[in-house]
């Protein structure tokens, strides 16, 4: 690697990153007195430390706020006014990105798109591609209805081919799960570290809500030596009350269906652990079907019928007692097999 790339290998295992939004989109943002424009600003590198934020509006006083940021952590702050508190905003996210957005029959932009100002309500988002070299004709992808609240940003996202989630080009898709002190670091693999003693229990990372579709997701652990006595977990959820979670411990698996008795579902036992192929968790929906199946390795394990009534999200987990620095998960991918990109 050449002196720049060091440099920012460097920059990034001493930064945190910070995404700030507002409900406004006529606010303007400065850190430590540097103006960094009109909001939303994401993935802003911030060295570790404590920092000022400013934010100003027009017909509004300058708002203060100091902000203490870890290397490593990633912190999302939201600004509202109280002349803004009847609206809302709405994040669309989609991998591969610039996927075309409609709503309200009009044409809003591409993803990654950010769109402040919004009256609270339910919004049908369609995702449309254009082909290469059939400037007037797009296809529609897919649709969902979107739930836009006052004085919160809605977020949902796209995956329809994600082949490499844990890379951090795609760390947008994830948000900081459970309480602080272990913080995740994206690469070739997903890796778990302790910058802090922290809170007893479960601590992870979540995808933003993710579109209804016939999804087919894979999430692929580490095998158990490479782990070590870390204790980890994944979750499949359209609300946190009511989930399936598939907890490895050992070279066991096994799936839990919450609220529970404590009684697992379904379990499986790696008798070889192979570290090229690791533990594999697949979770496959079918919308039209209104059915999800659960895979441990090759072996269907679950299946049953499932209501569509919310968006899905994943969350990968690690117990607070593991070891301080551990080696999780080896990959994650989400396609949406019935729907094709058209070729470029």
């Amino acid at each position: 690697p050449d002196k720049s790339e060091i440099a920012e290998v460097l920059k990034k295992s001493i930064s945190g990153n910070l995404s700030v939004s507002s409900t406004s989109g006529d606010t303007i943002i400065t850190v430590d007195g540097k103006d960094l424009g009109k909001l939303p600003v994401t993935n802003f590198l911030i060295s570790d430390g404590i920092h000022t934020l400013e934010f100003s509006k027009p017909g509004k006083t300058p708002i203060a706020k100091e902000v203490w940021l870890r290397a490593g952590e990633t912190r999302e702050i939201f600004q509202e006014w109280d002349d803004d508190y009847t609206l809302g905003a709405l994040n669309v996210l989609s991998y591969p990105s610039g996927l075309k957005i409609s709503w309200d029959d009009y044409l809003k932009g591409e993803t990654p798109l950010f769109s402040n100002d919004m009256s609270p309500g339910n919004y049908k988002i369609e995702f449309s591609k254009q082909k290469q070299g059939e400037e007037n004709t797009s296809y529609i992808l897919d649709e969902e209805i979107v739930k836009v609240e006052a004085k919160k940003i809605s977020t949902v996202a796209f995956p329809v081919k994600l082949l490499n989630g844990l890379d951090p080009a795609n760390e947008s898709i994830w948000v900081n799960a459970g309480e602080g002190g272990i913080y995740p670091q994206f690469g070739k693999e997903l890796i778990f570290q302790k910058l802090s003693e922290p809170i007893p229990g479960w601590h992870g990372i979540s995808t933003h809500p993710l579109i209804s579709g016939s999804l087919d997701a894979t999430i692929t652990a580490y095998s158990q030596e490479e782990v070590g006595n870390g204790k980890m977990a994944i979750t499949f959820f359209q609300n946190e009350k009511d989930n399936y979670t598939v907890e490895l411990e050992n070279s066991r698996i096994s799936l839990y269906k919450f609220p529970s008795d404590g009684v697992s579902i379904a379990n499986y036992e790696f008798k070889n652990n192979d570290p090229e192929k690791g533990r594999p968790v697949r979770f496959v929906t079918d919308k039209d079907k209104q059915q999800l199946k659960i895979y441990f390795g090759n072996k269907k394990v679950f299946e049953t019928e499932e209501s569509f009534h919310n968006l899905w999200r994943i969350a990968l987990w690690i117990k607070s007692d593991s070891p301080p620095k551990s080696k999780t998960f080896r990959s994650f991918s989400i396609t949406y097999p019935k729907i094709a990109l058209p070729e470029k």
